[in-house]
């Protein structure tokens, strides 16, 4: 019974010790043998492996659920690996183009996530037709979803940001709390990219933080010095800091003519 036990227990030790590896696309490794090995080698570690994780012999051990589902997934994944390696033209081809070549899971898997992407773009461009007629809710959706299908994309994390900062029809709170969200992610997501910053700067624009407005400006215009957006937003920042410059001039000269005017008087 105890030499039972551990052997199940060994098993179940191999199950997860390969199943770890199906994420690497790693044929050798999954077969446990050399780079170097040729087709034979190849050969010979798969069927010794597969007497262990064949459908029957895995129904047979008794192991849960979870881990039983895993070793079937490994026996698919060592029918592939044999597939290829022992097949001359696939291994050459795998060797030099990886997994995606010649793998009709990997091909799947990189078709799926190309039509995410492509979707991605299309709601994308269904959220800037809303923009444009300053549907900003219908906008909103249609960037959230495109943030859904592809969540690498900077960018439509800051349209998806932007047009909540501009639905007036949100509580002020929440749309700004939320648009600003969404900026601090596009630029963990894209911290190469001028786009986050330059939205940013809109948000702190719009709760009267110049210091951080100009900031993100600098940020932005330090990526792509020739943003059109970003150099219009700083010139008028420029000017409003000049304007509070004469202005807060104007009201001490005043000031101190009033306090002039006062003393002269008593005199």
């Amino acid at each position: 019974m105890e030499a039972e036990n551990e052997g199940l227990n060994e098993m179940v030790e191999l199950v997860r010790e390969k199943h770890a590896l199906l994420g690497s696309d790693d044929y050798f490794a999954l077969l446990g043998v050399p780079r170097e090995s040729d087709t034979v080698a190849a050969r010979d570690a798969y069927f010794k492996l597969a007497k262990y994780f064949h459908p029957d012999a895995i129904s047979r051990l008794g192991l849960d659920e979870g881990t039983e589902k895993q070793a079937l997934e490994v026996f698919k994944a060592l029918s592939e690996a044999y597939n290829i390696l022992g097949d001359r033209k696939r291994r050459i081809m795998y060797e030099q183009e990886g997994a995606e070549a010649v793998s009709p899971r990997s091909r799947k898997e990189a078709a799926a996530a190309r039509d995410k992407v492509s979707e991605g773009r299309i709601f994308f461009h269904k959220g800037n037709m809303f923009l444009q007629r300053r549907a900003y809710g219908e906008a909103a959706s249609c960037f959230f979803k495109a943030v859904e299908l592809d969540g690498t994309s900077g960018r439509y994390m800051c349209y998806l940001g932007h047009a909540l900062m501009l639905n007036l029809e949100l509580p002020e709170d929440r749309r700004l709390d939320e648009a600003r969200e969404w900026f601090e992610k596009a630029i963990e997501t894209a911290q190469n990219d001028h786009e986050p910053y330059y939205y940013m700067s809109l948000y702190h624009k719009a709760v009267g933080n110049l210091e951080k407005q100009r900031a993100n400006l600098q940020d932005a215009l330090t990526i792509n010095p020739n943003h059109v957006e970003s150099k219009r937003e700083a010139r008028l920042l420029a000017m409003r800091s000049r304007r509070g410059s004469r202005s807060g001039v104007h009201s001490i000269v005043s000031q101190v003519k009033a306090a002039l005017e006062k003393l002269t008087r008593k005199k």
